[in-house]
């Protein structure tokens, strides 16, 4: 990204947050609900493969007309999408960067994917027992045979770990895998419902072993270099099941985009009524649609998702928020230039 257009960035993003003008620099994109594991915890799979190829490629347009800086595919599986390099590579040519949360099965199979996609951010349960379980009987080997082809293309990797019953006990084993292929750890615990509807939880962790585990790892600084979450971060995740005080970023700088075209403020606002009628983007265009956005209230809200906790820390203007993103970043251009 250029020094113009990061200071042009830094200038609509200070618009947003302390004039209260919306500009949309982030999106989250569910770009199909076609998943090939079936976990317990999770609703979004079996659903519709998504938008065409060349629908795809004219939002992806889309956004880039409107200013938004980074694109992230989430689903459902997104590389269960044959056309997502196609879809990575428009991205890049549009000069936006791109993420891809995947839970990494399929990633050794898709090349092209891991060379057009510039970040990662891959699930991970446990140990085989523990993965093999949620997610089907040799995902866990395939898995960490995906996290060595990210290592040896040298992408910046996130593992996405939520912590659920079964796996509070696991944390020395996450710090190895992320010692082990360079990565680091995004922590959260798992939601009080399943993703994607309104059922109870089954894998939900008890509060108070979940509680300890974020305190004794965020007292430790060795093992808490290997984490991603901002300090201010994990705090307000460990309030976990009560709701927090957060400015909302959700429909300020950010907005997700579901597989049928609606757009919401962020992926927790997905269920939540107040968000609701959704404006679509395949019926308004982008533009129009994020004007539309219901800008929901969510403070006092039970927000589960770390990277939505971060994003409404930046916004709010936490400094120790912005001092992790800055020397994260920093450390990964080293990383990478190693």
């Amino acid at each position: 990204m250029s020094l113009r257009t990061t200071l042009g960035s830094a200038a609509r993003f200070g618009a947003a947050a302390l004039l209260g003008r919306p500009t949309l620099l982030g999106l989250g994109w569910s770009i199909t609900q076609v998943c090939n594991a079936r976990c317990p915890f999770c609703s979004r799979h079996g659903g519709p493969a998504g938008v065409s190829t060349e629908a795809a490629l004219d939002l992806v347009d889309q956004l880039a007309s409107v200013g938004c800086r980074r694109v992230h595919f989430t689903g459902g599986e997104p590389l269960t999408r044959a056309d997502l390099s196609v879809i990575l590579s428009r991205v890049r040519q549009r000069q936006m960067t791109s993420s891809v949360n995947t839970n990494g099965v399929l990633l050794t199979e898709r090349p092209s994917v891991i060379e057009r996609a510039d970040a990662f951010l891959v699930s991970l349960d446990g140990p085989a027992a523990i993965h093999d379980a949620y997610r089907g009987a040799g995902s866990h080997d395939r898995t960490l045979a995906g996290l060595a082809a990210l290592s040896r293309a040298r992408k910046p990797v996130l593992l996405s770990i939520t912590l659920f019953e079964r796996n509070l006990d696991q944390v020395p084993y996450f710090l190895d895998v992320a010692r082990r292929f360079g990565a680091r750890l995004v922590l959260q615990p798992g939601a009080t419902h399943v993703l994607g509807s309104k059922e109870p939880n089954p894998e939900a962790p008890d509060a108070r072993r979940y509680r300890a585990v974020i305190r004794a790892l965020s007292a430790d600084p060795a093992q808490a270099a290997w984490v991603w979450n901002s300090p201010r971060g994990l705090r307000e995740l460990a309030r976990y099941p009560e709701r927090h005080r957060l400015r909302a970023h959700g429909g300020r700088i950010t907005a997700r985009l579901e597989v049928d075209g609606r757009l919401f403020p962020c992926s927790r606002s997905v269920n939540d009524p107040s968000a609701l009628p959704a404006p679509n983007v395949l019926e308004l265009g982008v533009r129009e649609a994020f004007r539309r956005l219901r800008r929901i209230d969510c403070s006092g809200h039970v927000c589960q998702c770390a990277h939505n906790v971060e994003k409404s820390l930046l916004f709010s203007l936490e400094p120790s928020a912005w001092w992790n993103l800055a020397t994260r970043r920093f450390a990964e251009a080293r990383r990478m230039a190693g």
